[in-house]
């Protein structure tokens, strides 16, 4: 390793302990224009451009980032492919993305990110080979960050196939300050107004059916109050239904409608 790049990795290392984003980014960016660049200084990089949650600067810096991977030995690549993922994940690329996802995660935020990108993709039998994994991770995964971060991915698989209260099994392992914590708060909500939702829309349908074919013997002992109790419920229900979906609007793609 040259002198150069030895002088850049302190000066990231530094940058990253101070908390300074865009000179990190900028260091990062020019370390990985250096050919001589190995696997170790190639994965410091990466993360110092995608821990700071910059999307725009990290689009910059794709060139760049696709450059030095090349440049890489197979085994450096295989090993760094989750890095890769990291990258293409914090700046929304999904073809990056599925081109870097595995069934087969080497850690948690890969497994996180593997699984968005399936889902992204509508691959379910891939999704749920991750979800699959995730069990497995989790029953040997003392770390806390890691199983807060695979109790999200394994959420995000059952809330994408409608189950919401395998879902909301899921979030409920996740506690503050942990992360997706704020993404387990909000999913949750957007699972009970999914359950809502659907419970108002049969009522309302099975009602249009129970009035368009009567059936005497279910019939209460005063047909006009069992009428009136019909269109109160209507009544209700239909005044619930466009406020819930006023709340899914929110997050629409994580609410089916």
């Amino acid at each position: 390793m040259s002198q150069n790049i030895h002088h850049l990795l302190e000066d990231l290392d530094g940058y990253l302990g101070l908390g300074m984003p865009r000179e990190s980014i900028v260091t990062a960016t020019e370390l990985l224009r250096h050919t001589a660049l190995d696997g170790h200084g190639f994965g410091l990089a990466i993360f110092a451009i995608v821990d700071w949650h910059m999307p725009d600067q990290a689009r910059e810096a794709c060139p760049d980032v696709e450059a030095a991977y090349a440049r890489l030995d197979p085994q450096d690549q295989a090993a760094l492919r989750w890095r890769m993922l990291c990258f293409y994940t914090s700046i929304q690329q999904r073809t990056g993305c599925l081109a870097f996802a595995t069934v087969t995660p080497f850690n948690a935020v890969d497994a996180r990110n593997s699984m968005e990108a399936y889902l992204a993709a509508s691959d379910l039998p891939k999704a749920l080979q991750v979800g699959d994994c995730c069990q497995y991770m989790l029953a040997d995964m003392p770390d806390e960050y890691d199983q807060a971060v695979l109790h999200h991915t394994l959420a995000l698989y059952f809330a994408n196939e409608g189950r919401w209260l395998r879902a909301m099994e899921q979030w409920e392992l996740i506690k503050f300050p942990q992360p997706h914590w704020h993404d387990a708060v909000r999913g949750s909500v957007q699972a009970c107004v999914s359950m809502a939702l659907k419970l108002s829309h049969a009522a309302l349908e099975s009602m249009g059916e129970y009035r368009t074919h009567r059936q005497p013997e279910l019939e209460l002992s005063h047909p006009r109050l069992n009428d009136m109790r019909i269109k109160k419920l209507q009544q209700d229900l239909g005044e619930i239904s466009p406020a819930l979906n006023e709340i899914a609007k929110m997050n629409p793609g994580q609410t089916p409608g």
